[in-house]
C-alpha cells in the first residue's frame, strides 16, 4: 500500500521521535450497484414493454479476518403485454383489454 510522507514526518523522524502511522480502519465496506434490461418474451412494442431492474449489493468486512457478511435486494420490472379478449355475460359478448405486469424483488444474504 503506498504511503504518503509529509514533511512533518520527515522533521519528526530526523528529531529522533517515533514514526507516525496511519490509523487503519478496523471494519471496511462493500458496494456494488448494477443495472439489467430485458425483453419480454412475447416481443416489445413499445419503450414501456422492456424490462429493467436495480441491484443494490451491500457488505461489510472485518480487515483481520477474510469474511464479508452482506444483502442484496433487486427489485425487476419484466415488463407488461396487453391483449384484447372476449368476455361472455349472458347473451351478450363484450371485448376487454386484458394487461398484466410482472414484477419481482428478489432479496438475499452472504456470507
Amino acid at each position: 500500500m503506498p504511503r504518503h510522507v509529509l514533511a512533518e514526518d520527515v522533521a519528526t523522524q530526523q528529531a529522533g521521535a517515533p514514526e507516525r502511522h496511519d490509523a487503519i480502519a478496523a471494519v471496511g465496506a462493500d458496494a456494488t450497484l448494477a443495472g439489467v434490461i430485458a425483453e419480454p418474451f412475447e416481443g416489445a412494442r413499445a419503450l414501456g414493454d422492456w424490462g429493467y431492474g436495480l441491484l443494490l449489493s451491500m457488505g461489510v468486512h472485518w480487515n483481520a479476518l477474510p469474511l464479508s457478511i452482506g444483502l442484496d435486494v433487486l427489485p425487476i420490472r419484466w415488463g407488461s403485454a396487453t391483449s384484447l379478449i372476449d368476455v361472455g355475460r349472458g347473451d351478450r359478448t363484450a371485448r376487454a383489454e386484458l394487461t398484466r405486469r410482472d414484477q419481482t424483488v428478489m432479496l438475499g444474504s452472504w456470507l
